[in-house]
Formats: structure tokens, C-alpha cells, sequence
């Protein structure tokens, strides 16, 4: 299988929407924060502080079919790059560079 080729800006962890699929469980769970950042991602770090235990709603390969898209994964990865593009301009206010680790800095909320 091929890996989702993240770079660990955390725009999708610190921006938790209420369109997104999953909201209400991260709502009800408790894991938003104020600011609308998951209370398990770390910002220093830019991981999540339960990588290997995260829901399926964190999980691009498994999201796919959570929101019902059954096309190609190479057609699914194409559209979560172009929703990676958008949080993390929203969040930076730059354009996020692909297939490079992250180094912004988040903005003050």
C-alpha cells in the first residue's frame, strides 16, 4: 500500500472543523480544544500523541471510505493533497511546499 505522503504541518490537527467527517465524535470525545486543535496532537513535536492508536477519522488510506469516495487511492491521495494545500495556507498563510517536512509556525489564534 502505498503511504499518504504527509509533511507534518498539523493545519488538519489544529483546525478541526465542523464539516469534517468524524467532528462530533472528536466533540463528544473531548479532543478539541478552545482553539479548535486536537488536545493529542503536540505542536512542538508535530505528531500525534496517539500516532498508532488514532481513530479511523485520522487516518487518510481508511478516511477514503469514510466518506465514501470509492475511486482510485492515487485519485483520493490527489484530493487530500489539494485539501492539505488549503488548511495549511488558512493556517501559515504560505503555500505548503509537497513531499517537505513542515517548519512553519502556526498563527496566533
Amino acid at each position: 500500500m502505498v503511504k499518504f505522503p504527509c509533511t507534518n504541518c498539523g493545519a488538519c490537527c489544529t483546525n478541526i472543523h465542523e464539516n469534517w467527517a468524524g467532528y462530533e465524535r472528536f466533540r463528544d470525545d473531548g479532543w478539541i480544544l478552545p482553539n479548535g486543535a486536537c488536545k493529542n496532537f503536540n505542536v512542538t513535536t508535530r505528531n500525534c500523541n496517539i500516532y498508532d492508536s488514532r481513530p479511523d477519522v485520522c487516518r487518510v488510506d481508511r478516511m477514503q471510505h469514510i466518506v465514501g469516495f470509492y475511486g482510485s487511492q492515487e485519485t483520493w491521495f490527489d484530493y487530500v493533497e489539494l485539501c492539505c494545500d488549503d488548511a495549511h495556507l488558512r493556517e501559515y498563510s504560505v503555500v505548503r511546499e509537497r513531499g517537505v517536512s513542515c517548519n512553519h509556525k502556526p498563527q496566533s489564534k
